[in-house]
């Protein structure tokens, strides 16, 4: 059975090891180029960009703060060298920058977001069809029972 960090609903380990965050959420000079195009180096900003694009990248979603270990930002914060407290991140998780750069990961990434019109369109034409092959195989196990 895959784990549940392997499946189409991921989420990142709660023990990751040293390995898993060197290849996973090592900063890459394009992450950092990015992240500098949006903010100064020493913000806090600047992490929590950081932060968000590595977690994103790993998942295809975007997460909370609770949903990432302290790992992953310590290790991100020894690499753009950021002296941000939990605190400070917590503000940043709080604030309309964290909302903004969500904006910004989506365009650098080509991840488009939740079209409620497609999507529910989408929906009702598959609950359709399924309706009508459980009805079709309501009449199927019908005549099979002589019901």
């Amino acid at each position: 059975m895959a784990a549940i960090y392997q499946t189409a609903y991921p989420r990142i380990k709660s023990n990751i090891s040293q390995d898993e965050l060197g290849d996973i959420y090592t900063l890459t000079a394009e992450d950092q180029k990015f992240a500098l195009r949006h903010c100064k180096r020493a913000s806090v900003s600047y992490l929590g960009l950081l932060i968000q694009l590595k977690t994103t990248q790993r998942l295809g979603r975007f997460s909370s703060q609770n949903e990432i270990p302290k790992a992953i930002v310590i290790h991100i914060k020894k690499q753009c060298l950021s002296r941000a407290t939990q605190k400070d991140i917590q503000g940043y998780f709080a604030s309309g920058a964290k909302d903004r750069h969500v904006k910004l990961i989506r365009q650098y990434l080509d991840i488009k977001p939740y079209d409620t019109i497609k999507t529910s369109k989408l929906v009702k034409n598959w609950a359709r069809m399924q309706l009508q092959r459980k009805k079709g195989f309501r009449i199927l196990l019908m005549s099979l029972w002589n019901i």
